[in-house]
């Protein structure tokens, strides 16, 4: 039956890309049996030169701002914020092992976790004080929580519970990417790099030939721009220490010992290396633990849709 299912899955995938990406298929496929331990060595070969990684609940800060899938090399040289910025290791290559090394099995009674990440609610129940998913307002044209709803709910909760720790998780830069750069695409009469509709990502189209590697590089530049402009006013209302970071990184078509890598499934120095900007700030917080209140989670349905819509399922 497994036989059946990988054959017709082939033919469907050659009647929708042609040949090229049947062979792309084929290849992926044939190279699966040597993911694990090719990701066991990467992992054991960047963390030997760069460490395991920080705990990021164990830092000071009154507010986190998690910029999903957003590399530190990247956020250096285009980020529009002024701060004490350093990279910093992260538990995790892609957002679950993030969430699980940091919060899992903690008691984080003192914090308030607002989230458009569709793993947070793969956390325990009661590991935070309040837990809040937002993927009841996912946006469906784009294919992803903008940042705008959560810059709503992160004011709601800051005005409400003054006295939290407080996570405020975007999806952006994490594709897909709906920065300026996919208007560009349209102006030249070319197909946007996300057209989900038609199941091709910025990864997809790059591994099809439809863009390049610098076109890759310059979309997903674009959706940090463009995250970074709609955070900034709620960046300016937060009181306490603000620190911006990421769960991870993004592998953009880059080289390790010769192969090239796309998005955030190894332990790769583009996926594990991410910033971390201490912003000024003139006062602090008084932070007052208490006991957990309900979460606002999702249906294991509405979980699963977003996770097929971004592609892990």
């Amino acid at each position: 039956m497994k036989i059946t299912h990988n054959i017709t899955r082939l033919r469907t995938i050659v009647n929708e890309e042609g040949l090229s990406g049947g062979l792309l298929a084929v290849s992926r496929f044939l190279k699966s049996g040597y993911k694990h331990k090719l990701n066991s060595f990467l992992k054991w070969n960047f963390e030997r030169k760069f460490g395991q990684g920080i705990n990021v609940i164990e830092e000071d800060w009154d507010n986190l701002i998690i910029l999903d899938a957003c590399r530190y090399d990247i956020f250096k040289q285009h980020t529009r914020f002024e701060g004490e910025l350093k990279p910093v290791v992260s538990a995790g290559y892609n957002s679950w092992s993030f969430q699980s090394a940091n919060f899992v099995d903690r008691d984080l009674s003192d914090t308030i976790y607002v989230s458009a990440n569709p793993f947070s609610p793969k956390i325990p129940e009661k590991t935070f004080f309040k837990m809040i998913s937002l993927l009841q307002d996912w946006n469906a044209e784009v294919g992803a929580t903008l940042p705008q709803a959560v810059n709503s709910k992160a004011l709601e909760m800051m005005v409400e519970y003054p006295n939290k720790r407080l996570i405020i998780h975007y999806m952006q830069p994490h594709d897909p990417h709906i920065g300026d750069y996919e208007h560009e695409f349209e102006q030249q009469g070319r197909d946007g790099p996300n057209k989900r509709k038609e199941g091709i990502t910025v990864f997809k189209a790059t591994r099809l030939g439809l863009m390049n590697h610098e076109e890759l590089r310059e979309s997903y530049i674009a959706n940090l721009e463009y995250v970074e402009a709609e955070i900034k006013s709620l960046i300016k209302k937060l009181p306490g220490k603000t620190v911006i970071t990421s769960d991870h990184g993004e592998n953009l078509g880059e080289r390790v010992f010769g192969i090239r890598f796309y998005m955030h499934n190894f332990h790769t120095p583009q996926t594990r290396l991410v910033p971390w900007l201490e912003l000024d700030h003139k006062s602090r917080k008084k932070i007052i633990p208490e006991n957990p209140v309900a979460d606002v989670r999702p249906g294991d349905s509405t979980i699963n849709c977003r996770l097929r819509d971004l592609g892990y399922l």
